[in-house]
């Protein structure tokens, strides 16, 4: 879960990214905060990643019940987004909160080159 602030006239760059793996002695998943093991701004060589300057600007909200097809919510959204705006370069970041139900995620295994 990256979350950097990039360095900008007289401020260092802050990571302030958690990163999550399972803990061998329990089972249970482990969460911990970056800067507490490393102390640079690095990150896994495959990420999801959205860069923005922080600014306020439109918000969308999305609820699903129920999947109607057979694309991921992820790609159903790009592929709306694609379909409304055929001739823009856009962004969209955000969180899921899966409030009841069931939810398939894609974790990444540790690779032992950064993020687990």
């Amino acid at each position: 879960m990256p979350l950097v602030l990039t360095e900008a006239e007289g401020r260092p760059s802050v990571n302030g990214s958690y990163f999550s793996s399972i803990n061998p002695a329990n089972g249970q998943c482990l969460q911990e905060k970056y800067c507490d093991k490393f102390s640079d701004c690095n990150f896994g060589l495959l990420g999801n990643l959205y860069a923005c300057e922080g600014k306020p600007g439109k918000v969308i909200e999305v609820r699903a019940k129920k999947r109607t097809g057979s694309n991921s919510l992820v790609t159903a959204l790009r592929k709306t987004l694609e379909a409304q705006y055929p001739d823009k370069s856009l962004a969209l970041g955000g969180t899921f909160i899966i409030q009841k139900g069931k939810a398939k995620i894609h974790i990444m295994v540790n690779t032992g080159l950064g993020f687990g």
